[in-house]
């Protein structure tokens, strides 16, 4: 090989090598910077909680008032119901408002206040963006039926004596029993019957024991009866006469309405 060719021969290795240094360049300069996967996207139905209490005011009349710190956690369905895992969850502001983002699909809300006391579990289908309406209702009613199971020797019903109050749920869902009175004073159960009458006698520390240990308030599953034996209030004492005819027992409870409309 002669001395030109030979210069020839590596000024052309030299040219491939340099190109091949500058389309290796090239590629390095536009290959894609990695970058982390797309973020889920934000479920798509927004849904507007609006949360009310409905009670009866001194003239009868309904009164509605906002429910605050109201906490509702929403279970999305799987193919067996509910799943134990949280899907959202939320708590009302002094408006007794809110709002959540949710799936297409069936949730379950577990509804309960505050004081963890639960208000209602139920399950809904959202398939648009909705409002969620819960009502609390508080409702005062007479139990359906009243006994005297025992009377003072007087024959008024007076402190200690015995009357048993038998209410059955009307509603189809369960009521949650508050409290029970008589002549405005809250009834305790009977299950206070093991303490002395001189025990009973000190309201602070009957009050005391009432709230330890004889507790009426609690769930009345639908369409299911009740019924408690309570010992007449201190200080109370109402004539055999006006007894016979009307004893003032009162119930209070409350129940809660959940719906959801588009």
């Amino acid at each position: 090989m002669s001395k030109s060719e030979s210069i020839r021969s590596t000024s052309i290795q030299l040219l491939l090598f340099s190109l091949a240094i500058i389309v290796s360049g090239i590629v390095v300069l536009n290959y894609p910077q990695p970058e982390p996967p797309p973020p889920d996207p934000f479920p798509e139905n927004f849904i507007f909680i609006n949360a009310t209490m409905a009670s009866s005011g001194p003239d009868g009349k309904t009164v509605f008032t906002p429910i605050p710190n109201l906490d509702l956690v929403f279970y999305a369905w799987g193919q067996r119901g509910p799943l134990s895992e949280i899907d959202t969850s939320v708590q009302t502001n002094s408006s007794g408002v809110a709002e959540v983002r949710l799936d297409t699909g069936m949730f379950d809300v577990q509804i309960t206040d505050q004081n963890s006391v639960p208000f209602a579990r139920e399950t809904i289908v959202v398939t648009q963006n909705s409002t969620l309406t819960v009502d609390r209702v508080l409702v005062n009613e007479r139990p359906s039926t009243i006994k005297i199971l025992s009377l003072s020797s007087n024959w008024d019903v007076s402190s200690f004596d015995l009357i048993e109050a038998t209410f059955k749920n009307s509603q189809e869902k369960t009521v949650f029993l508050q409290s029970v009175t008589l002549a405005g004073k809250e009834l305790v159960s009977s299950i206070c019957e093991g303490l002395s009458a001189g025990e009973i006698e000190f309201q602070e520390e009957y009050g005391a024991m009432a709230e330890e240990e004889c507790e009426v308030a609690g769930e009345i599953p639908a369409l299911e009866e009740w019924s408690d034996i309570f010992r007449v209030p201190f200080d109370v004492s109402i004539p055999w006469r006006t007894a016979r005819e009307s004893i003032d027992i009162t119930l209070n409870f409350a129940f809660t309405e959940v719906t959801l409309d588009p």
